[in-house]
């Protein structure tokens, strides 16, 4: 339609005696209009579409002008874009596996079934979680490295083990890093998500660690590990298909510690008010006893500790 409504403008300009000059200018007048859908495809992040207006041109018996040679070089790297966001997408495939965990309700904090629980794990308190999704592994070595480039974990030499010694502050930067990479909207959990995953969701059976009332089973600590870390997914996986959330090293998430649950919030976000210059971690690590492998277990330490203890697990926010 924009082609003819063009066409008719000329022809009006020239006339109604210029109707075989309008005849005769219409490739150009098409390479035009190409030229222009090609072009706002290109802005609009269109490749594929670009792509199909350009080869129209091609098929037109008119020299292209330079600007058509300048689009042409636009689209390339363009596709070249496209490419390698597809390769990364597929190379970071496996380390990105996430288990989407449906929304519901439930008791947050030193449930029956924990026992030798820490004053900051109460008040026990009703929370409703949104769906959302959350990393199957523990961020590994090897996906750290492939997007920060380098590895700042005291047991390296491990790709598929977890990335440790990161502080909450170094993680911020990955986020952002990862999601300028894929074009996606990773997160670190909140607490109550966390918990709520670790515990089974609606599938939970009431187990003290994530999966099992046996930390053997589930777990990679003091009694098993062999005072370092193992690599992800060797152990059991709990209710939900969630690996080492008891176990082989604690996680950053994204909520401001408190020394208690009064006020927390009920809808699952994340608790980002007050004194946020320490976030919280939660499940065990390789290095300590099956106490505090617990799903309720909570530490708060400050934004810029690091530790061969501590690592994180991705989230993402489900889209309605």
């Amino acid at each position: 339609m924009s082609i003819v409504i063009t066409l008719v403008c000329v022809i009006l300009s020239l006339g109604w005696g210029g109707v075989g000059m309008a005849q005769d200018r219409l490739p150009e007048i098409l390479m035009d209009q190409y030229l222009l859908e090609g072009s706002e495809a290109l802005e609009k992040g269109e490749p594929d579409r670009a792509k199909r207006a350009f080869e129209k041109i091609e098929t037109l018996e008119v020299k292209p002008p330079p600007a058509f040679l300048f689009a042409e070089g636009q689209l390339v790297v363009a596709q070249g874009r496209v490419v390698a966001d597809r390769q990364r997408q597929e190379q970071f495939g496996e380390h990105l596996r996430m288990v989407s965990i449906p929304g519901g309700s439930f008791k947050m904090g030193c449930t029956s079934e924990q026992r030798e629980c820490n004053d900051n794990e109460y008040p026990v308190h009703e929370v409703q979680v949104r769906a959302f999704e959350i990393g199957r592994y523990e961020v590994t070595q090897a996906l750290w490295e492939a997007v920060m480039g380098g590895n700042p974990s005291h047991f390296k030499n491990c790709a598929q083990c977890p990335v440790e010694s990161v502080t909450w502050d170094a993680v911020q930067r990955f986020l952002k890093r990862l999601n300028m990479q894929t074009g996606s909207q990773y997160r670190l959990p909140t607490e109550a998500e966390w918990e709520y995953a670790a515990r089974g969701g609606q599938e939970s059976r009431g187990y003290r660690y994530a999966g099992s009332n046996d930390p053997g089973v589930v777990a990679w600590y003091e009694g098993n590990s062999g005072k370092e870390t193992t690599p992800v997914g060797q152990k059991g996986a709990n209710e939900l298909g969630l690996y080492d959330m008891s176990g082989n090293v604690r996680e950053w998430v994204q909520d401001c510690w408190h020394g208690s649950y009064k006020g927390a919030p009920s809808d699952g976000r994340a608790w980002e008010s007050g004194d946020c210059s320490s976030r919280v971690l939660r499940g065990g690590s390789w290095l300590i006893s099956p106490r505090y492998l617990r799903s309720a277990y909570r530490l708060g330490l400050t934004t810029g500790f690091r530790s061969s203890e501590y690592g994180f697990r991705l989230a993402r926010t489900l889209t309605p």
